[in-house]
């Protein structure tokens, strides 16, 4: 008999929680249209959850080592022969597991939503390159007349990204369709990364001095390096922008399942871009 009536108790409060969230249309008469239409949800209000999903990255350290490479060949024939713009590394990709929270605030006029989110995931996404390129380029700016200098140049490179944090700001636009929230966003994100660069130069220079009679003696060979220059930032903050779409689907009065995807673009940081792409579930409650 108790658990009956208990039952019974918890029904009664279901019931009210339901009539708090979901308008249903008021019976008038014999209209069958409004008693077959689906009650509306509400999505006004501030609301939270967590979140999981697949984070993946477009990394590009083409350009990564350039400016460490400008800074060994400064005021040098080197750096006016176009050294420091060599590609010696290549781009890649790597993809993990990413997890967070989010909050914000919708505000509903009928069937439409608009609001704002904050959205932060936590991941630990890494690639590494390293790579060398050796070129032969003549250079007679500073040979003296009747002597050809030859550069035998090698640049060898490495760079290592490691993404570890990253939040957008949102603004949102959604449309009420029952208990599903179809929504878009775009806004501004923020990330930080670890990275980790080196360049080495070395050149060994060469004379080929005018065929002449008598024989002109060729200057010495002169070699330079090899220098390295390194560059490690950790706790780097990326800034970009971000868009996406998703969709929210209440399964209580206060509680609803998010499906989403993310893109992120991020602006240079230390010559390094760096794209996101994120496909993630969630759980939120309505307050």
């Amino acid at each position: 008999m108790r658990i009956v009536t208990a039952f019974c108790a918890l029904a009664c409060f279901a019931s009210q929680a339901l009539a708090q969230d979901f308008d249903r249309p008021t019976l008038r008469g014999s209209n069958i249209h409004e008693l077959a239409s689906p009650p509306s949800y509400r999505w006004a209000g501030l609301y939270g959850g967590g979140q999981i999903g697949f984070t993946g990255a477009n990394i590009n350290v083409s350009a990564g080592t350039g400016d460490l490479v400008q800074y060994i060949v400064r005021n040098s024939v080197l750096e006016s022969s176009g050294v420091p713009s060599w590609t010696t590394l290549s781009n890649g990709s790597t993809g993990g597991t990413s997890w967070g929270v989010f909050v914000g605030y919708n505000f509903q006029w009928d069937q439409a939503v608009l609001g704002g989110e904050v959205n932060y995931s936590r991941t630990f996404l890494s690639h590494s390159a390293a790579d060398s390129m050796a070129r032969s380029l003549q250079n007679d700016s500073q040979a003296p007349a009747g002597h050809h200098f030859i550069y035998d140049v090698t640049v060898a490179s490495s760079a290592s990204v490691q993404i570890t944090d990253f939040a957008t700001f949102r603004a949102r636009a959604g449309w009420s369709a029952g208990r599903f929230l179809p929504y878009m966003f775009g806004g501004v994100a923020v990330g930080m990364a670890n990275i980790n660069r080196s360049a080495t130069v070395t050149s060994v220079r060469t004379d080929v001095p005018d065929v002449t009679v008598p024989v002109t003696p060729p200057i010495p060979v002169s070699t330079f390096g090899p220098v390295t220059q390194s560059d490690n930032k950790q706790g780097a903050f990326a800034y970009g922008v971000t868009a996406g779409l998703g969709v929210d689907a209440a399964i209580l009065p206060n509680v609803f399942l998010r499906g989403e995807w993310e893109f992120i673009q991020f602006a240079p940081v230390n010559n390094v871009t760096i794209a996101v792409n994120t496909v993630r579930a969630g759980i939120g409650v309505k307050f």
